[in-house]
């Protein structure tokens, strides 16, 4: 029995990966003879959907899970992949690198629990005012106290751009809404 491989659509210099319920992922052209002839799939594990495929038995040992990001770049199984703009399905090589663990870490989103709005600006309750921090290669930087949150984010963000490099994702942020994108 031959199980019918779901279709990946070129577009250009871009191809489309179809995934599972209803997610797609973006690869580039030269890369699709890399995924093409097996089934991906979507999963979403505490954060991102990344696009994935099962291992199969004539590969041998290995993770059971194969992650198509991790295939693209070659990675080993020490090799950390940032996704440039925190998408899980952007696997074009522009927005995939290799990263240490702090990069990778300088490059997260919102967390869940933030209730500014803002990367980096949490309520001070004692001091009755917004604080504004930034970790850094496992270092807490206090960044100060202000009145109203977007001041505090603007702090965030030229710490951000000054510690964080490249890596940086108010720096994306900013390119971004320059050329008037998400």
């Amino acid at each position: 029995m031959t199980i019918k491989k779901r279709p990946i659509r070129i577009h250009g210099d871009k191809a489309v990966v179809t995934l599972t319920r209803g997610f797609k992922s973006v690869i580039d052209t030269c890369d699709v003879g890399l995924v093409s002839g097996f089934n991906w799939y979507a999963t979403s594990t505490r954060g991102p959907t990344y696009a994935v495929r099962n291992r199969l038995k004539t590969e041998g040992d290995g993770p059971q899970m194969i992650l198509l990001h991790r295939v693209i770049m070659s990675a080993s199984s020490d090799d950390l992949i940032d996704h440039i703009d925190g998408d899980g399905l952007n696997n074009s090589r522009a927005n995939i690198r290799l990263a240490d663990h702090s990069q990778n870490q300088m490059n997260i989103g919102l967390p869940s629990n933030n209730t500014s709005g803002f990367k980096g600006v949490y309520w001070q309750e004692a001091a009755g005012k917004w604080r504004a921090q930034i970790g850094c290669r496992g270092k807490l930087h206090y960044l100060g106290l202000y009145d109203d949150p977007s001041e505090a984010h603007d702090a965030y963000c030229v710490a951000a751009d000054n510690l964080h490099g490249e890596f940086s994702r108010m720096a994306k942020q900013a390119e971004n809404a320059a050329w008037g994108e998400k």
